[in-house]
């Protein structure tokens, strides 16, 4: 879970909605980089397809559908937490990221 290959920053305003094989559900967005995301607060197990889901990601003038790969999660007792990689970044995704790392100083 921490073995980080890009820079990771919060993106506060942003709401996220998780589809998959289940339906829809709401998650918090801990973190982004270039080409992942960290959802969190997720209130049930995600059926995904291989591994595969769909989420929604809106706020602060941007508004994403992005298909995602799980990586990792971690189970407690009432939600889980997902690491997952974006499969074909959007290129206004690597542009806000990238404006994001420079706004708060991610960049080296």
């Amino acid at each position: 879970m921490e073995r980080r290959q890009h820079v990771r920053s919060s993106m506060d305003g942003m709401t996220v909605y998780i589809c998959d094989e289940n339906g829809l559900c709401g998650a918090t967005l801990r973190d982004v980089s270039r080409f992942g995301v960290c959802l969190t607060d997720i209130p049930r197990k995600l059926q995904t397809q291989n591994g595969s889901f769909d989420a929604v990601i809106h706020g602060a003038g941007y508004s994403f559908r992005l298909h995602l790969q799980e990586k990792w999660k971690v189970r407690n007792d009432q939600t889980t937490m997902v690491g997952a990689v974006i499969d074909s970044v959007p290129w206004d995704w690597a542009e806000m990221t990238l404006h994001n790392e420079v706004r708060t100083g991610n960049v080296f």
